[in-house]
């Protein structure tokens, strides 16, 4: 039983994950899949690009306990978004990424994801942990239930404005009622503070640049690839399968890379400690795999339709790794906690690696089943290496 601030997080976070879940299966049935495919290409832009735009400014925020500091790392991670995501949008829109009616409105769901991003990253810095969950939940409530409200509205076009307001509304929200201006500041200011978190800013920045390459190119890769509906199948079939892991990724993660820290200035980091959370966590992720993995197609046939029943078949898939993320994500901080932000970037180059060779088996034209099933198989092998590596280290310290 976890209890106290963990606790908090993980309640309110499984209450915005419930939201999710219920949300996904009146999408399901009031949209096409052609409409949800371009949804998830929206979502799976969003999430690589916010994975570098704001320099991991986040992460050194939640870590920083000087006020005065905590405040310019807010203010350069906002800008830093704000100028990447324009940037990566003028990429993807030269590409013809996105249908052209919906260019501005991606772009739009972009930058108000960073600001939502950045403010949870202030409050959990600050201890907030029930304004987290105010933000988180109310987020999910305008962006699911929103949707299907927006589809009388809009059409097709319901989904995105959603997740715009499920994104802009809470971090207006957020701006309006929390005191995160600063007094104006020295230029030498500015530089020193890139200059003290820039290793580990560039570090982090590359290596979950990196990650959601691997993750979310995924996505885009099926959509160059393969046809649309497949998209929206591979897209509904990994959503379902993060949820676990978005219920702790986005909790214990965040938590953990406090209370690590704490743990190791005192001594008191070990393997052990992270062996009891893996203990601890194994249970509740058989509870949800499993069954996914063994009646996929069945389940999502009855949640969210019988049109889904492909995308249980790609569940029955990705619930292996997701098995095992869901089960290191708590405890992967450890590399940041040490200070070997170098080895996690090896294994980011790793994962990318992997990603790599998927990219060229579609090339070849190998059958969709087949490239999920040798893509899963590599990136299990590389979770374990880059665990079993984290221990040698923690009992090397």
């Amino acid at each position: 039983m976890i209890a106290g601030d963990a606790g908090r997080l993980l309640l309110g976070n499984g209450a915005a994950q419930a939201i999710a879940f219920a949300g996904m299966a009146g999408i399901s049935r009031m949209y096409n899949a052609g409409a949800i495919g371009q949804w998830s290409t929206c979502v799976a832009f969003v999430t690589f690009v916010w994975s570098f735009s704001q320099l991991r400014t986040d992460m050194s925020l939640m870590q920083e306990r000087n006020v005065a500091e905590k405040r310019r790392l807010l203010r350069l991670g906002l800008f830093a978004h704000l100028m990447f995501s324009a940037i990566a949008w003028g990429i993807a829109y030269g590409f013809g990424l996105f249908l052209e009616r919906n260019n501005l409105l991606v772009f739009s769901v972009l930058a108000s994801h960073g600001v939502q991003q950045m403010a949870v990253a202030w409050q959990l810095s600050e201890r907030a942990y029930r304004q987290v969950n105010r933000l988180r939940i109310a987020g999910m409530l305008i962006a699911y239930p929103g949707s299907l409200i927006l589809y009388f509205l809009s059409g097709e076009q319901g989904l995105l404005w959603a997740l715009l307001a499920g994104n802009l509304l809470p971090a207006l929200l957020w701006v309006t009622t929390e005191s995160v201006q600063d007094a104006s500041l020295p230029s030498g200011n500015w530089r020193q503070l890139i200059r003290k978190h820039l290793p580990s800013m560039s570090y982090l920045s590359m290596g979950n640049f990196l990650l959601s390459l691997s993750e979310q190119g995924m996505i885009l890769l099926i959509s160059a690839y393969y046809a649309p509906v497949y998209t929206a199948a591979f897209f509904m079939a990994a959503r379902v399968c993060n949820l676990p892991l978005s219920f702790i990724q986005s909790a214990m993660s965040q938590y953990n890379l406090r209370h690590f820290q704490d743990l190791h200035d005192t001594a008191k980091f070990s393997t052990g400690v992270v062996w009891v959370y893996w203990k601890k966590w194994l249970p509740a992720g058989l509870a949800f795999f499993l069954p996914v993995l063994l009646f996929g197609p069945e389940l999502f046939r009855l949640i969210f339709g019988a049109e889904w029943t492909e995308a249980g078949q790609f569940a029955r898939l990705l619930a292996v790794v997701a098995l095992f993320r869901f089960l290191s994500s708590p405890t992967s901080m450890g590399f940041f906690v040490l200070g070997k932000q170098r080895l996690f970037f090896g294994f980011t180059l790793l994962f990318t690696l992997v990603f790599g060779i998927t990219v060229l088996l579609a090339a070849q034209g190998m059958a969709l089943y087949t490239l999920i099933t040798v893509n899963v198989s590599m990136q299990v092998l590389c979770i374990i290496a880059y665990n079993g590596v984290m221990l040698r280290q923690i009992g090397l310290r």
